[in-house]
């Protein structure tokens, strides 16, 4: 109980203990960072290690998206990596450090975070970047470009040079759009190639909600021909089954029936999912992927559980919704689902292995007793900035005396 101990001892307590946690974080980052060189989120069927960690460590997946930042800066800053994991400096510190250190600044940026606070340091850093000056600012401004080439082969290739805001945001986005797409894991695809993918649905959706980009009067029908030896879209191309199922599985289709290369019958629209069936299954499924860990909102897909082929009904007890990436691992045999005898869906891998709706939790030696078996040291000054005063930041003081710094950070 904390409700006796003296103010001293309370605030001693306060002050070292988060020189333990800022200790402990710089630790459990660079492990994060390694989870993510090794791809090891690929093996929970996880679109990428910020999901992996929303699911597992309960981290709201864009923390878990910042926190892997800081977590992949560090692995080559090692002079602030040695500060913070000795609990000198403090996450929020670091944080605003990533941003802008490189090998050749880290050093500087750690005795500046040493003596300061973590918003006295955002504003130096902020201001020594902004002390470049407004003309060179403007002539980064107007370098921006974007360029388009035609190659040999048909392919586009898209060059575009942005502001530092700009390009922040295009950057964000582009990646969200890509943590939302299908990926296979198995195939090793490069991260580069998979960004391509989400650049494309980027414009897309804007295309979709500009009514000036988009004539929502011209709707496309995919039509699969179902014939002897396969299935094909009409234009020709042949398609593997389980690509023809994943695509016609909350679609309206159109069943071709040939013979001798003549159409007999068109089949019915049943596969598609009536807007009111559909309605209910988002309610029931909240809005986001059922499968467990995945909390993506975007994109999502109602599955047929009983495949429609197999004569599964279009009913909310044999639809489930998923989010392209699951659905697609689905159809690719990575995983099963299923209704059990309580009416619950259930999610299994190849052999039959539930896959846990909730996370495990690992056990291990408390914080405390790790640091200490670590000899780091740690008192109730570790953290403490050595700006103790309280006395008003002069800020020019602070960036005249960074201005060494101010072309590496640039």
């Amino acid at each position: 109980m904390t409700d006796d101990m003296p103010l001293e001892r309370l605030e001693a307590e306060i002050t070292t203990l988060a020189a333990h946690l800022a200790a402990g974080t710089c630790r459990w980052l660079l492990l994060v960072a390694e989870f993510d060189r090794r791809r090891a989120w690929e093996s929970w069927e996880c679109r990428s290690t910020a999901a992996w960690l929303s699911w597992k460590c309960g981290i709201a997946y864009r923390t878990a998206r910042d926190q892997l930042r800081v977590g992949q800066a560090l692995t080559g800053l090692p002079q602030l990596t040695a500060a913070f994991g000795r609990g000198e400096v403090s996450y929020s510190q670091v944080r605003a450090i990533t941003r802008v250190a490189t090998v050749e600044t880290e050093g500087a940026l750690v005795d500046l975070a040493k003596a300061s606070t973590a918003a006295q340091l955002e504003r130096v850093i902020r201001a020594t970047t902004k002390a470049l000056g407004l003309d060179e600012v403007n002539d980064r401004h107007s370098r921006r470009s974007a360029v388009v080439h035609v190659l040999d082969d048909g392919s586009y290739e898209i060059r575009v040079r942005l502001s530092p805001e700009d390009g922040e945001l295009a950057k964000v986005t582009i990646e969200a759009f890509t943590d939302a797409l299908p990926y296979d894991a198995g195939s090793a695809e490069p991260r580069d190639a998979r960004r391509a993918d989400g650049f494309i649905e980027m414009v897309r959706a804007a295309r979709d909600a500009d009514p000036i980009a988009n004539d929502s009067t011209d709707r496309a029908t995919v039509m699969l021909v179902d014939e002897r030896d396969g299935t094909r879209l009409s234009s020709g191309v042949s398609l593997h089954p389980d690509t023809a199922q994943r695509l016609a599985c909350d679609s309206a289709v159109i069943a071709l029936y040939m013979k001798d290369g003549q159409p007999l019958d068109i089949g019915r629209k049943t596969r598609s999912i009536p807007t009111s069936i559909n309605r209910a299954m988002r309610r029931r499924d909240g809005h986001r992927c059922r499968f467990p860990g995945c909390d993506a909102t975007r994109f999502l897909q109602g599955h047929h559980i009983q495949h429609w082929t197999s004569s599964g009904p279009t009913k909310v007890e044999n639809l489930v919704l998923l989010c392209p990436f699951h659905h697609r691992l689905h159809h690719e045999g990575r995983y099963t689902v299923s209704v059990n005898v309580l009416g619950r869906i259930e999610f299994r891998k190849p052999g039959g292995a539930l896959v846990a709706t909730e996370p495990r939790r690992a056990d291990g030696p408390d914080l405390l007793t790790r640091n200490a078996q670590l000899d780091l040291g740690i008192t109730e000054r570790t953290s403490q900035p050595m700006w103790w005063s309280g006395d008003r930041l002069d800020l020019e003081m602070a960036v005249d005396a960074a201005v060494g710094l101010r072309r590496l950070i640039a």
